[in-house]
């Protein structure tokens, strides 16, 4: 016998059984972090993708405002969608992709889909907050514009 070669083949075999044990764990613990790592950067390439719809949308509406309050008729239907569209953008980035049930077309429903709430997330929620502070009076002023058009005020001016 060799001295290279201590112990049985009972406590090598029960070492080796040890080693592929943590190694068939560190497996599974690795495929289970891919596999939530995967499912929460979907997550938030939707959030992503609700902001950035945010940002086209501001710019429209401020072209749509500016030519609705010059009386280009086509121009109130288009601020009215916009400032609707921003504002669900806005609820289901706070409160969930379950506040988009039934507010849009089939075929954009799947954009909507799986976004979790983050208005109590943690680095997010402050500053989903000061965007939904920003947006209250250019939406306010939005409405203003559409119920002046759907009720002109009755200003007469008498000579």
């Amino acid at each position: 016998m060799s001295a290279l070669g201590a112990g049985s083949g009972k406590e090598r075999s029960g070492a080796i059984n040890l080693w592929i044990f943590i190694l068939l764990g560190a497996l599974f613990v690795l495929a289970a972090n891919f596999y939530f790592s995967a499912a929460r950067n979907a997550e938030e390439n939707k959030a992503r993708a609700r902001l950035t719809d945010v940002q086209v949308l501001s710019q429209k509406i401020a072209t749509f405002a500016q030519a609705a309050a010059a009386g280009t008729l086509e121009a109130f239907d288009e601020l009215q969608a916009t400032r609707d569209r921003i504002q669900l953008d806005l609820d289901v980035l706070k409160q969930g992709s379950a506040v988009a049930a039934g507010k849009v077309p089939e075929a954009q429903a799947d954009e909507f889909a799986g976004i979790p709430a983050y208005d109590a997330a943690t680095g997010v929620s402050e500053e989903l907050k000061a965007l939904g502070d920003v947006w209250a009076p250019i939406s306010a002023n939005a409405q203003t514009i559409i119920d002046n058009m759907r009720h002109p005020s009755t200003d007469r001016t008498t000579a």
